[in-house]
Parts: structure tokens; C-alpha cells; sequence
């Protein structure tokens, strides 16, 4: 297996953390990273102001993009504390 360099690598040294064996792509899994009261606050957000997604072109067609997003607010006290938790897990 290649070294990995940076996020990754913090990554799999991070205690707790788990790495999905796929050889295509690094995929990590840090069970209970965000607990059950702070989950449910950001679905709760995220049903409040999500909105289709949109796209560059769709050539005319109204059915084209059915998928949804939701752009979290950066000054919302839980989406900093969970913003500043993954940089420090990650690094990054």
C-alpha cells in the first residue's frame, strides 16, 4: 500500500478511526463524531433551508435536477464547533 500523506494520514492515526477497505478511494468512519442531539439539530437545518440544487445548463429541461441542497450557515455556533472538530481531525 502507498504512504499516505497528509489528511489521510492524520487520519488513520486518529484513535478510533476506522478505514473502509476499498482500494478505489479513502473512506473513513469515526463512529458517534457528532452525537444524536447535534445530528438531529443539523436535520432539522438542513429541512429548514434546503432547495434544489442547481446547475449550469439543463438544456430545457424542467426535470433534469431532482436532487437538494442545503448550504449551512458558517456563524451557527454547532456548524463552527463542527467545522473547527474536523480541521483539527483532519489537519486541514
Amino acid at each position: 500500500m502507498a504512504e499516505r500523506a497528509g489528511p489521510a494520514a492524520r487520519l488513520i492515526a486518529a484513535p478510533g478511526v476506522q478505514r473502509v477497505p476499498n482500494p478505489a478511494l479513502d473512506l473513513f468512519v469515526l463512529r458517534d463524531f457528532v452525537g444524536s442531539a447535534d445530528c438531529a439539530a443539523l436535520c432539522e437545518a438542513i429541512d429548514a433551508h434546503r432547495r434544489p440544487s442547481t446547475i449550469a445548463d439543463d438544456l430545457g429541461d424542467a426535470a433534469f435536477r431532482t436532487s437538494e441542497t442545503c448550504e449551512f450557515d458558517p456563524a451557527d455556533p454547532l456548524v463552527a464547533d463542527l467545522t473547527q472538530r474536523i480541521a483539527e481531525l483532519t489537519g486541514i
